[in-house]
């Protein structure tokens, strides 16, 4: 190999890394700096391709370090190297380690603080000084550029920035932008927002906007709607269509700087930029858009009636896409378990109890215990007969990150973009992404949950669907989600999953619903050994996962529930008093390692209890005059006595 490429292993060693063009610095691979890596097989193998690749590193909380970019660009009148004299001349000597670019620049590189996390911005310090942090990228030495000229480095070791150099680089900016940048704004304010925008130098001289002169200005709108749009097709249709005012207009040139953007999405600019320059073009534009809203929504019937969009399915009569459901169920009741069947009966495109399930992609956030959703996965897989060579199109976020975060969400977004249209969308759970501090305040609550529902907007137009818990002391007949009215109401459905301890069966059925009601869908949990995942001893993992029953299923189920419940009677008449362990032992209830089943004697019990049979009193459980009265029943209506199978009931 070459010196070079043996020089860039080294690197890998302490940073993951990526190829980048040596004509531009554009990253050579399809998802940019996301696809950074220190894995030694896919580092040779991409500079095997393009051996004359300079050595990209993403900057930010990924690598430890952020740069403080000192630009020089005759051609644009950027001097960052003079700008930072100016900046710097009333504070201490600034010691850390410095690149130096072909062109004559400076690459500063400080260590990157958590506590005070640095992004990527442009000339936010001063004129020609950028920074590159979370969301950016960086080409290092020994790097050389298509002309020979090298990246080099005074080797001094990486340290903090000063607190005085921090509280430039993170402070709020004291330019046009408000203090809510990344507060959402819907495609047609946006539209509007944009229509008032010129693409002329002179214009933007008259309005005193000049940092939007020529290429730099070009270049900052297309970051700001890349950014406000989330780099959808719909947000390069509309820089495009500001584009194309210019006289220097070039599709393909546009189309490349869009591809450019999601190699290295912008984070310190957004809606409020263009809400601002709008505002500057015509301070009236705003009252024109609502007036002009306002006479579109004003219809005629046959305008009405002509507005009708067929609701378009993911499960057939239930889950519609393009809304957003919540399941709610208390622990225990299954809800990652019915998920996960749900996402692979989605990616196998097989119908749910008759209902029709359009196959499609899945992506999964696996955010409250991924091991154990990794272990259902697995069982799932070989209970649906998945060969173990056949790789499923569902896509997993592995932990509970911050996906209400711009920065987080852009990463989520362009990798959707990138891999391709998803049909469902499933959150795992929706407390484990929740920024929320107090479930009780309705405007937080209400926040979280359009930021769930933003999902819907991704490629492909998915169902998202997000499990919740139950509200304390919650109702089992009446199942709502933690978060009150706020949540639920900003919720298109509530799955409700009802779960009986008994049989170990869950009913999934419809809370609050936007639609036609259904019936509800009985699932068995059943629990066995993983096939293929073991322990470091070499055992077969236990794991559970959800079995959709047939109405024999159900039958089987509820007639073997009845036979348990009147034996444990009919020995509770006869033998009042003995301990759960003791009654398991005389009906032979036993756990799979043969022990005495008394959780299930526990379960029995309390369901008899609830319908007035037995009393438990002092540590022990006797019968009611109900109670005994049944017992009396069935000792003379023998018919009534039921002797069906005590263990399992159904052949898994």
């Amino acid at each position: 190999m070459a010196k070079t490429a043996v020089d860039v292993l080294k690197i890998a060693k302490t940073w993951p890394i990526f190829p980048c063009s040596p004509l531009d610095k554009k990253p050579l691979t399809t998802n940019g700096f996301y696809d950074a890596t220190t894995d030694e097989k896919t580092i040779r193998e991409w500079w095997r391709r393009w051996p004359n690749a300079m050595v990209g590193v993403p900057t930010g909380s990924v690598s430890g370090f952020w740069v403080l970019d000192l630009d020089l660009d005759d051609s644009k009148g950027k001097d960052g190297i003079q700008e930072w004299k100016k900046i710097s001349k009333s504070h201490e000597l600034v010691l850390t380690r410095v690149h130096r670019t072909p062109r004559g620049g400076e690459h500063m590189l400080f260590r990157y603080d958590p506590e005070r996390p640095v992004g990527s911005s442009t000339d936010r310090v001063g004129r020609g000084i950028d920074t590159r942090g979370d969301g950016g990228y960086v080409v290092i030495p020994p790097s050389r550029n298509s002309e020979g000229r090298e990246y080099t480095s005074n080797g001094k070791e990486i340290l903090e920035a000063p607190d005085w150099l921090l509280e430039l680089v993170v402070r709020p900016q004291r330019d046009h932008r408000d203090s809510r940048e990344h507060a959402p704004v819907d495609l047609a304010t946006l539209t509007a927002a944009v229509a008032e925008l010129p693409n002329d130098d002179d214009r933007w001289t008259e309005l005193d906007l000049r940092d939007y002169v020529g290429w730099d200005g070009w270049n900052r709108i297309a970051m700001a709607i890349f950014a406000s749009t989330g780099g959808s097709k719909e947000g390069l249709e509309l820089f495009h269509s500001w584009s194309k005012k210019s006289g220097k207009y070039n599709r393909q040139a546009t189309d490349e700087k869009w591809s450019a953007l999601r190699g290295c999405p912008p984070d310190e600019i957004g809606p409020g930029t263009i809400i601002f320059l709008a505002d500057r073009v015509n301070k009236d534009w705003r009252s024109r858009h609502q007036q002009q809203a306002v006479h579109a929504s004003l219809l005629t019937e046959r305008q009405f009636r002509d507005r009708y969009v067929p609701p378009d399915y993911l499960l057939d009569g239930i889950l519609q896409r393009g809304y957003v459901y919540c399941m709610t169920g208390n622990t225990g009741s299954g809800k990652t378990c019915v998920a996960l069947m749900l996402a692979m009966l989605v990616l196998l495109g097989r119908a749910l109890a008759g209902r029709d399930v359009a196959k499609g992609r899945v992506l999964y956030f696996a955010g409250e215990n991924p091991q154990d959703v990794q272990c259902r996965w697995e069982r799932l897989r070989e209970v649906m007969q998945v060969p173990d060579n056949v790789e499923l199109d569902i896509h997993f976020m592995w932990g509970a990150h911050p996906i209400g975060v711009p920065q987080v969400r852009r990463q989520i977004d362009h990798y959707v973009q990138t891999t391709g249209p998803v049909d469902l969308v499933v959150v795992d759970t929706s407390a484990a992404y929740s920024s929320v501090k107090d479930e009780n305040d309705n405007v937080q609550m209400l926040a979280h949950a359009k930021m769930l529902r933003s999902f819907v907007d991704l490629p492909g137009n998915p169902v998202v669907l997000a499990t919740t818990h139950p509200m304390k002391h919650y109702d089992p007949d009446n199942l709502l989600p933690r978060g009150g009215g706020a949540f639920l109401n900003e919720m298109d459905g509530n799955l409700t999953l009802v779960h009986d301890h008994l049989q170990m069966t869950s009913e999934l059925g419809c809370g609050k619903w936007r639609g036609p009601e259904f019936g509800v869908i009985p699932f068995k949990l059943v629990s066995g050994p993983s096939g293929t995942l073991k322990d470091k001893k070499g055992r077969p993992l236990l794991t559970v996962h959800a079995h959709v029953m047939s109405s024999e299923d159900l039958e089987r189920v509820e007639g073997a529930s009845e036979s348990k419940e009147n034996n444990l009677l009919l020995l509770c008449a006869r033998s009042p008093g003995m301990t759960e362990v003791e009654y398991a032992r005389r009906l032979e209830w036993k756990m799979s390692n043969g022990d005495p089943n008394k959780v299930l004697v526990s379960r029995v019990f309390k369901r008899l209890q609830r319908d007035k049979l037995v009393v438990h009193q002092r540590g022990r459980w006797t019968l009611t005059k109900q109670g005994e009265r049944e017992t009396k029943d069935m000792a003379e209506s023998p018919t009534k006595k039921q002797n069906g199978p005590q263990q399992s009931d159904l052949p898994y």
